[in-house]
């Protein structure tokens, strides 16, 4: 009789511990998401800065940024679409709170002609908490021929945007 016990105990115990054991690896995917912090979707205040010595120009511009799980990205300027679309890019941790980001746009002519493109690389620094990032950007433009020419630089900071703001 003692020893019927202990075999239906047996495979109660391998079905517990296969249940606790197939948690423990979403915990860890859980517990260790730094790099997926920047995910979700930002406003940027977009600052027109001095190449040489990073001073305001007193340009300012809107964003919106989308990062997607993955290293996928959507960015959508407050430039008038007759100019500038929608763009789409991609990003990577880099570690700690520092991301790199790489976004293209097509650009128009005011009469909606093909311009070429625009590239923003951009080096972004998350923080002071986790919902607010600061970014350097680099902006080069494309002719349609692929020619590229330097462009403005910009420092951005971003605010995550929340379902609960006012």
């Amino acid at each position: 009789m003692q020893r019927r016990k202990m075999l239906s105990v047996g495979p109660v115990l391998a079905i517990v511990a296969g249940v606790i054991l197939s948690f423990a690896p979403m915990a860890t995917a859980q517990s260790d998401n730094s790099a997926n912090q920047i995910e979700g979707t930002w406003r940027v205040q977009i600052t027109f800065v001095n190449c040489d010595t990073g001073a305001p120009t007193g340009q300012v511009a809107q964003g919106m940024n989308t990062f997607i799980h993955g290293g996928t990205m959507v960015g959508t300027p407050s430039a008038p679409s007759v100019v500038i679309r929608n763009g789409n890019g991609v990003w990577v941790h880099t570690g700690g709170q520092s991301y790199l980001n790489r976004l293209v746009f097509f650009t128009y002519s005011g009469a909606g002609a093909p311009t070429g493109r625009q590239e923003t690389l951009r080096r972004i620094e998350l923080g002071p908490g986790p919902d607010e990032y600061t970014s350097a950007d680099v902006v080069t433009f494309a002719d349609p021929a692929g020619n590229k020419t330097a462009g403005p630089c910009v420092s951005g900071h971003g605010t995550r945007m929340k379902v609960d703001e006012d």
